[in-house]
């Protein structure tokens, strides 16, 4: 008889708490809602130094609302042209997902490169834009990205072998489309 009423209790209660729904996820979607400005088709031109040698590259980034907005895909593809030659290389192909940890309060920035290579990073909200940075054996690389009062992304790349002096090394400009 007690399986009965247990039976019958849940058979009465599933479709209460299906019409009820997931719980939504408040703390991530304020968050991302944070980062608004990003969400669009950016193109536009910029450059990057490689030990004395400047390449100068064109592009797009997209950047979109995924899963009911817990998570933006940012989508990069860029594009140089080598002296000599008609034809555009692709040179930077990248894939990330931006999302908000409410355990711990920060934002994690996962990346993919055509490359192979990947990572799990932290972003950081700063006056008008975000902040994301890598380490590695040869220092600190960090790059700062602000969307300005007329709409441009303007990306800046930078590294430090001490953490104390930084030498840009990239600089990229965007407009949304």
């Amino acid at each position: 008889m007690r399986i009965r009423l247990t039976l019958v209790a849940l058979f009465l209660l599933v479709p209460v708490l299906l019409a009820q729904g997931p719980p939504k996820p408040e703390a991530q979607l304020a968050a991302l809602a944070k980062l608004d400005t990003m969400v669009g088709t950016w193109t536009g031109e910029g450059w990057m130094d490689f030990g004395g040698r400047r390449a100068t590259f064109r592009g797009s980034e997209v950047v979109q609302r995924k899963l009911g907005g817990v998570a933006l895909l940012v989508e990069g593809n860029f594009f140089s042209r080598p002296p000599g030659t008609d034809k555009d290389i692709p040179v930077h192909t990248t894939l990330g997902v931006i999302s908000f940890d409410p355990q711990t309060q920060k934002y994690r920035f996962t990346t993919w490169l055509a490359t192979g290579t990947s990572g799990d990073r932290e972003l950081v909200l700063t006056d008008g834009g975000w902040r994301w940075e890598m380490k590695g054996p040869r220092g600190v690389i960090r790059y700062d990205t602000k969307i300005t009062e007329s709409g441009e992304w303007i990306e800046i790349g930078e590294r430090s072998a001490d953490g104390a002096e930084w030498v840009k090394f990239f600089e990229m400009k965007l407009k949304e489309e």
